[in-house]
């Protein structure tokens, strides 16, 4: 199976990253940790986006996806191409974990 690499995350940048402290402002945690990792970002763009975000989503109850979808639709993505690429089914089933119902689902999709 072929992955494409993804870029590597310096161990330094996740220890800051890990040294934001948490708070119940997503947006201002949001922004604690970007400037974790981009300390240079101007007090001005910092400023727009803050007054962005609020203003788009100000006192309301907003939802955060997991990330799960983004996840398995890359998964799927990877499973129409091997099968296009002449990987068995077995193969399939193995690899991903998944039922042979489930996998010609995704292959039809």
């Amino acid at each position: 199976m072929t992955d494409t690499p993804q870029p590597e995350i310096k161990p330094d940048a996740l220890q800051r990253l890990a040294e934001v402290p948490v708070t119940d402002d997503i947006v201002q945690y949001t922004l604690a940790c970007v400037m974790a990792l981009a300390p240079r970002t101007s007090a001005a763009l910092q400023a727009a986006v803050d007054r962005q975000v609020r203003d788009a989503f100000g006192g309301d109850e907003v939802w955060i996806a997991d990330g799960a979808a983004q996840l398995r639709q890359e998964r799927d993505t990877k499973i129409k191409r091997d099968y296009l690429a002449g990987e068995r089914i077995e193969l399939l089933e193995r690899r991903y974990k998944l039922g042979r119902r489930r996998i010609f689902q995704i292959i039809k999709t």
